[in-house]
Formats: C-alpha cells, structure tokens, sequence
C-alpha cells in the first residue's frame, strides 16, 4: 500500500498533463490529420467545430479505417474515424487516470479544472510515475505471451490486418524463428504521409515490410524489473518491447501492459 501523503504530493494528474492540444476541423482530410501526427510525432488529434473540441481521432483509429477501405486516406471523413473524449480531472490520481485508460481502450484523456479543458494527459505520460511506485513485478510478470509476428516478405497491409487484430501500434517481424525487426503504427504515418493519390495509397500497401520495418530494435529480458521497462520507452519514445530470451521471442511488453498495472494498483 502507497502512503496517501506521498500520493498527494506525487502521484496526481497535475503532475503529468500537457496543456499542449493539436487540433483540427472537423472536416479535415484523413491525409492531413496523417501528416500532421507524423510531423509532430504524436498518435491522437483532438477534432474541433465552432471553437469547441468534440472529438479525438488516433492512429489506432485510421488504422481501421485503411484496412475497410484504403481510399479513405484522401476523403474528409475524418469524423466516421472519432472517438468520444474521455476526460479526467486535474486533482484527480494517476491510477483513475490509468482505469478510464484501460476500461475505455483509450491512450489518451482530456485533463479538466473547474470544468474546462486545460491539457490532455496520455500513457506516455502516466509511464513517468512509475519509478516512484516502487513495484517489484518483473517484465515476465505482465508482458504479453501470444505474441503475433509477421514476416518480412508479408505486406504493410498484412502487418496492420494484424495490429488491428491485437488492438496494437506494434507487430514484431520474425525470420528463421529470430527477430529481425518491429513494424508499428509510426511507419504508418511516416509511409501514408508521403502519398499524393489513392493510386500511391494502393501501392504502399503492398509494400513488403522488410522494406520499412526498423531493424535490430529495442528489446528486453523477461527478467528485467517493470520500472527498467518503463524508462527504457519513455527515454528512447517507444511503446512496446519484445521480450527476448537468449534468442527466442517469448513475449511482448507494451504502454498499455504498464497502463493495466496503473489500472490494478491500490491506493
């Protein structure tokens, strides 16, 4: 159990939110909200009309709408791809933060004081406080054990059919039963953010994704204590680990694993 002073004074929302929102119209270009996410290397944008946030579009969200119809990317329905905002007050826990996170399978929260909007607070943010929580679970404790792959000659399309599947922005890309890469939702934005038509759209998706995946990523040992986990994705701006064992692939640890923890803690 946490001391409730040291929660106090340490582990509230006020602690971690950004006043910093990008925003579009509502009937903005999906290529745009596109661009925009991979110039500033963010995954959610807040949508607006009259003056007003109404909603948040995210890249787990255009995601979805490429595999139904990849033609999407240049109309402006950006709406049919929002989600309601979630919100949370700026006195409130990080832990309550983390439960409306992981209840609502969303990564991102709008951060109200005396019911206005002032910032947002996301996962990214809740992993900081971590290492003040001194919990002792190991990676092999919490990661993900039914790790999906794909291989390098299957498709880009392939590759999001399948983080689409998971609810991921990650997919580990496997060779002779080793890690050869990681594929993920920021090669998305980076590779959509380049096309001008649908014809280009069409042609990306069936890149091979030994073309565009990272190669020799990040990973971590089943060993490794959570907070070392949580540091290494903040320090280096990544969401998820493979978990490696001498050389084998045993699991994967993501934001939303460390979210679930969050969600879990008592106070």
């Amino acid at each position: 159990m946490l001391d409730k002073s040291y929660m106090e004074k340490i582990l509230k929302v006020k602690n971690y939110y950004s006043k910093f929102i990008i925003k579009v119209k509502f009937d903005t270009k999906v290529i745009d909200v596109i661009k925009l996410m991979h110039e500033n290397h963010i995954r959610n944008i807040f949508i607006e009309k009259e003056g007003k946030l109404i909603g948040i579009v995210t890249i787990k969200e255009i995601m979805k709408g490429i595999e139904k119809d990849p033609s999407i990317v240049f109309h402006n329905e950006i709406m049919k791809l929002a989600k309601n905002l979630e919100e949370i007050d700026i006195n409130e826990t990080i832990f309550k933060s983390a439960r409306i996170m992981y209840d609502k399978d969303v990564g991102i929260l709008v951060v109200k004081e005396n019911n206005k909007i002032i910032g947002k607070v996301g996962e990214r943010d809740l992993l900081l406080s971590i290492p003040y929580l001194k919990i002792e679970l190991r990676v092999i404790d919490v990661m993900s054990r039914d790790v999906e792959y794909v291989y390098p000659e299957n498709t880009i399309f392939d590759a999001l059919v399948i983080m689409n599947k998971r609810k991921s922005r990650h997919v580990p890309v496997v060779e002779n039963n080793r890690l050869v890469g990681m594929f993920s939702s920021r090669d998305i934005l980076r590779i959509f953010s380049k096309c001008s038509n649908e014809e280009e759209v069409r042609k990306v998706i069936n890149i091979q994704v030994r073309k565009e995946m990272k190669i020799d990523p990040l990973t971590i040992d089943p060993y490794a204590f959570i907070v070392d986990a949580a540091n290494l994705m903040v320090n280096k701006n990544i969401g998820a680990l493979p978990v490696i064992d001498i050389t084998k692939i045993i699991g994967i640890i993501t934001e939303r694993d460390m979210i679930k923890i969050l969600a879990q803690t008592k106070i």
